[in-house]
């Protein structure tokens, strides 16, 4: 992440939790761990690099700066060698995500 807002660093929190709640529920095998940084695409694939993964997930809430989709899921989307799933929050409820393949 690259926000330095406590309240905005809270809300995204919330929204890794409830994803990671999702993936217990449904025995899915997952890592959590959140990185600052400047360049967030970057880290992000290189970091699924490193650990070998097998998929990237990534949260498409951000201001959407292209056609579809912010710059970040553009760069990852883009350049990712890693297979990328898209989730998203609920469009009637901020705090709440539905889940997209």
């Amino acid at each position: 992440m690259t926000m330095s807002d406590i309240d905005m660093q809270r809300k995204f929190e919330v929204k890794i939790h409830q994803v990671r709640d999702y993936f217990e529920e449904h025995e899915i095998p997952h890592t959590v761990k959140i990185f600052k940084g400047d360049n967030t695409a970057s880290i992000t694939m290189d970091y699924s690099t490193q650990v070998n993964a097998d998929l990237i997930i990534i949260m498409t809430d951000q201001e959407s700066s292209g056609l579809f989709m912010g710059n970040f899921a553009q760069q990852v989307i883009n350049h990712s060698k890693i297979p990328v799933m898209s989730v998203r929050p609920s469009e009637g409820d901020p705090d709440r995500i539905s889940v997209g393949y």
